[in-house]
């Protein structure tokens, strides 16, 4: 019967004259009226999913991952690539998570992005990721992704880069640079008593509303945290997902991850705010996942160094979820973060920043300190290290440098071994600025020599009273070392967004000093300054002064 009325109703839709009436005779049909206005629609179809659909047609991988749709390693080299497709439409749960109005994709998403990629590498250890850009996830619209981990060096090893590009862009921006590495991070012991003994409640009736005060705008997937306690410098948490938060394919869901670490407000860590620069977090070092699907978490923050905590998540039954050797965080850069107009320029303006480096347990190695090269003539054995400090206070330090690099390369003596190259005060690794500008030459003379003869020489910044972890800095092995506050840290590259409106204010009596200002280029700036800026008063040098083409113009 019903294949009979679907083939009437063909018939009618076709054009056929079907006698409706005789069709339902012996029925009681009504006519109808239908609405005068447009219809109301309520969309019943099931929500887009992320996935990534059949990867293997492709010639790749995929990961199970809700963020990275698929994997694959390169044929040569050793290098493996994870791609991914993030939006507010595909992800909901990203909307939650709005610093000055604007969805970023929490820092806490880029460490488990790069633990997933750890996972594909054969990597059981974060050793390191420094974020450089935040991710705006515009809305709409959505956002590619591309995780670049790099052929494992002679210690297993990765470099690894996050990348980015709006859909449908050309130009890549990169967030976060890190290091994998093979070794697995030792599982902590389980935590017996919750909460704490002697440990003090705090109250968080507030603490989501202080948080939008300074720009971080968390919505319910977000706001985790269930209670809180303090004991000494140390602070406790609970933290819990909604109900309804899915979970699968990720080893730690980023809103619980992010969740864990809003309770860093809560024990004095950190300086207050400025309104609308919130502090995110910036470097991570030791990261490592011993469980996944966790859904609620207990946390433990502790102070590791100045200016970064260690954290440890663990489940409800006090077994270790998540350890983080060393977390920093620093304000939101000031600037346009629109993600449009910026976005394309964000990677050619970088800041230095001095990041503390973790304890990695390697062996310290021999060294020696001398107060010249001419020290070692004659010793047939040269130490693994061999110190000599710079002159301090007096112009000829880079004279008297340059020649001990250039008896340093000529000695086939000191090939096996390093010379490392001791200052005091000559960069701005803390919160001083530089003591000695003389030294601060110095390093510029020898990281040149160092971009030149790799792995040849090392520069180490000294505090007053810093003389005792010298063998602690020098089994980092890193090239570029400053030691405060018994702290060692290490340059890191991060993006710097210009701050003010744009525009910049001269004032109305000052002197504008132009660099090279008799040249083409310098008389172009000068006359912008001029007509543009009102400028009245400009100082131009250069190396050939007035004797420069055009310079009397």
């Amino acid at each position: 019967l019903a294949r009979l009325w679907s083939s009437a109703a063909e018939l009618w839709v076709g054009g056929v004259d079907v006698d409706w009436p005789q069709t339902y005779a012996g029925t009681r049909p009504q006519i109808i009226d239908l609405p005068t206005y447009a219809f109301q629609h309520q969309r019943f179809w099931l929500q887009g999913s992320a996935s990534a659909g059949d990867a293997a047609s492709l010639g790749l991988e995929a990961t199970g991952h809700p963020l990275l749709g698929a994997f694959t390693g390169l044929a040569a080299g050793g290098e493996a690539v994870l791609t991914g497709r993030v939006s507010v439409a595909t992800h909901p749960w990203l909307a939650d998570h709005k610093v000055n109005g604007q969805v970023f994709l929490p820092g806490a998403a880029l460490v488990e992005l790069a633990i997933r990629a750890g996972d594909e590498a054969g990597c059981g250890l974060l050793e390191e990721l420094t974020i450089q850009a935040p991710l705006i996830v515009p809305d709409p619209g959505a956002v590619q992704l591309q995780l670049a981990v790099g052929a494992p060096d002679e210690d297993g090893r990765r470099q690894l880069g996050i990348y980015s590009r709006i859909q449908d862009a050309t130009d890549w921006v990169q967030h976060a640079a890190g290091v994998l590495a093979a070794a697995d991070a030792a599982v902590p012991e389980p935590v017996g008593t919750w909460p704490p003994e002697q440990a003090r409640a705090v109250a968080l009736d507030e603490h989501y509303d202080d948080l939008a005060g300074t720009g971080l705008d968390y919505g319910t997937t977000f706001r985790g945290l269930r209670a809180a306690w303090r004991r000494g410098d140390d602070v406790f948490a609970e933290v819990a997902l909604p109900e309804d938060t899915g979970t699968d394919g990720y080893g730690l869901h980023p809103a619980l991850f992010d969740a864990a670490l809003h309770a860093i407000s809560l024990g004095g860590f950190l300086a207050d705010p400025e309104p609308g620069r919130p502090y995110l977090p910036f470097a991570w070092s030791d990261v490592a996942l011993h469980a996944s699907g966790a859904t609620r978490l207990r946390v433990r923050i502790s102070p590791a160094g100045q200016g970064a905590v260690s954290v440890a998540l663990m489940d409800t039954e006090g077994l270790a979820v998540a350890t983080i050797g060393a977390l920093a965080a620093r304000p939101v850069p000031v600037g346009p973060q629109d993600g449009s107009g910026t976005r394309k320029h964000r990677d050619k303006l970088f800041q230095l920043d001095w990041v503390t480096l973790p304890q990695n347990g390697a062996a310290e190695p021999g060294y020696e300190i001398v107060s010249s090269l001419a020290a070692l003539a004659g010793v047939a054995t040269v130490p693994e290290r061999v110190l000599i400090e710079a002159p301090s206070g007096t112009r000829l330090a880079v004279h008297d440098v340059l020649t001990a690099l250039q008896d340093w390369l000529a000695d086939d003596r000191f090939a096996a071994s390093r010379l490392v190259v001791v200052t005091r005060g000559a960069v701005p690794a803390g919160d001083a600025p530089v003591q000695d500008v003389h030294q601060a030459a110095v390093w510029g003379l020898v990281r040149a020599a160092q971009a030149e003869q790799p792995g040849r020489f090392v520069l180490l910044d000294l505090a007053d009273g810093a003389d005792g972890t010298i063998g602690e800095a020098l089994a980092s092995d890193e090239p570029q070392l400053a030691v405060r506050d018994g702290q060692v840290r290490v340059p890191r590259l991060s993006r710097a967004v210009p701050g003010g409106e744009g525009r910049p204010a001269f004032g109305a009596g000052g002197t504008v000093l132009i660099t090279g200002g008799t040249g083409g280029l310098g008389a172009l700036v000068a006359r912008h300054l001029v007509t543009e800026h009102e400028v009245r008063r400009l100082l131009l040098v250069s190396r050939r002064g007035p004797e420069a083409p055009g310079a009397a113009e």
